[in-house]
């Protein structure tokens, strides 16, 4: 089956498979149960020890997190799960950190989160500003794991990573077809029922489904296949097609966005030197998606292109309040944890600039951007910089800038900066290959 996923003429019957089961459970031919057990199946049988220990960090967290929660069992879904992963690759974990590259692309979000911490100390301390903390601290810990195994061993496949995060979006829409019946696909291109179902559910504390949760994870599932590809070939379209029409099915602008950025990077700098020819190509090919997605007719994207509308009505966010906050306290903030909006009852802005700036003032921001200033104007960065593996560290970044300028907060967003620094420190491939593998 391994030889199946990497093999290069057979790879073909892996994604009409994954096209299958997608319009499967689209129609109510499948349920949740068999959607689980491919997952697991795939996890297991498909994925080597690091590739499973890559899904712990960055897959798993969510999916266990909200099953615990579900079945009320009192444990954290991101620890067990680190707890998981280290059954994986507990011995690899210590060489990672005996690497010179680990320690030293490491130490730059360290320092960031070492500032957090102190700002937090200094000016947080509420019940929210506790939860932060302790929520980023684990995230920093499970994520940067995750970041340098996705650096440090050349034998990790992007393109055998790349269908379970694909499945994992899957599994989510089935779960919510399953689990809320006044809420189905009329056809297989419904993609409408879905952000209404999460919507229209999204005040039930228990089964609370994000439809940020599936669109980000098919927007990875993308990254990972375009990241480690030089070219692509006819049967690879099945897969970035797949991908996109789970991004629509979910309803997540933001995913969708993302999608068209990744394909954009991945045009314009697949070739490895850039070229004016290519960035030409780059911008028709967002012309033509724009028209495109005008021309579907769906009402969470026409809002978008509605001339009616505000820019925050457009976009679903409300950003003259943060800026309210940065004029009147520019140069402390508010301080960690303590940003509210009580129009939308929101605890961030839906924008990590905007979060820092409202939370910690024109001072803090400073603070924080100062290892970025000092990492990109030294030897070491590298935007093009490929890993191990030889996939490229900028469209495996692109998932995490697009979940931080649209959404989710510093605690969820500290992964951020560790995958800047950790994809971008250029050292040699050679010596970022981890000795015995």
């Amino acid at each position: 089956m391994t030889k199946l996923i990497e093999g290069k003429h057979k790879s073909i019957y892996v994604y009409l498979l994954l096209a299958l089961m997608l319009g499967s459970l689209m129609l109510g031919y499948i349920h949740t149960l068999v959607v689980a057990t491919i997952f697991i199946l795939y996890f297991f049988v498909i994925l080597n020890k690091y590739e499973k220990g890559v899904v712990c960090a960055f897959c798993l967290c969510s999916l266990l997190g909200f099953f615990l929660i579900l079945w009320k069992i009192p444990l954290p879904g991101t620890v067990i799960s680190f707890v998981i992963l280290l059954l994986f690759v507990r011995k690899d974990v210590l060489s990672m950190f005996r690497n010179n590259l680990s320690l030293r692309s490491f130490l730059y979000p360290v320092y960031i989160l070492f500032v957090l911490f102190i700002l937090y100390l200094l000016t947080g301390r509420t019940e929210y500003s506790d939860e932060k903390m302790r929520v980023m601290i684990v995230n920093f810990i499970v994520s940067g794991i995750g970041l340098l195994l996705l650096v440090s061993f050349k034998n990790i496949n992007m393109q055998k990573l790349a269908p379970i995060f694909f499945i994992e979006s899957c599994f989510w829409i089935v779960f919510g077809i399953d689990t809320f019946r006044n809420f189905q696909p009329s056809n297989l291109f419904d993609f409408s029922f879905f952000r209404k179902m999460c919507t229209s559910t999204s005040t039930d504390d228990v089964l609370s489904i994000s439809y940020h949760t599936v669109g980000l994870a098919s927007l990875s599932a993308l990254s990972y296949f375009l990241c480690g590809k030089k070219k692509l070939k006819t049967a690879d379209y099945i897969f970035v097609l797949l991908c996109f029409w789970v991004m629509l099915i979910s309803g997540a602008r933001q995913a969708i966005f993302g999608g068209f950025l990744v394909l954009f990077v991945y045009i314009t700098t697949s070739k490895g030197s850039f070229k004016i020819s290519r960035l030409i190509l780059s911008i028709l090919f967002l012309c033509v998606a724009y028209y495109i997605l005008q021309s579907l007719q769906i009402d969470y994207l026409q809002d978008i292109f509605s001339s009616s509308k505000d820019f925050d009505s457009r976009l679903n966010r409300n950003y003259d309040y943060p800026l309210d906050i940065i004029r009147n306290n520019f140069l402390f903030g508010v301080g960690f944890g303590n940003y509210y909006n009580p129009f939308t009852e929101e605890i961030y802005p839906h924008n990590i600039f905007l979060e820092i700036f409202c939370e910690f003032g024109f001072i803090g921001f400073c603070l924080l951007m100062l290892p970025i200033v000092f990492f990109i104007s030294s030897r070491r960065f590298c935007l093009r910089n490929k890993l191990a593996n030889d996939a490229s560290g900028l469209i495996l970044w692109m998932p995490f800038l697009v979940r931080a300028l649209i959404s989710d907060d510093l605690s969820g967003n500290i992964v951020v900066f560790s995958s800047f620094f950790i994809f971008f420190y250029n050292s040699g491939i050679s010596q970022r290959k981890i000795s015995g593998l």
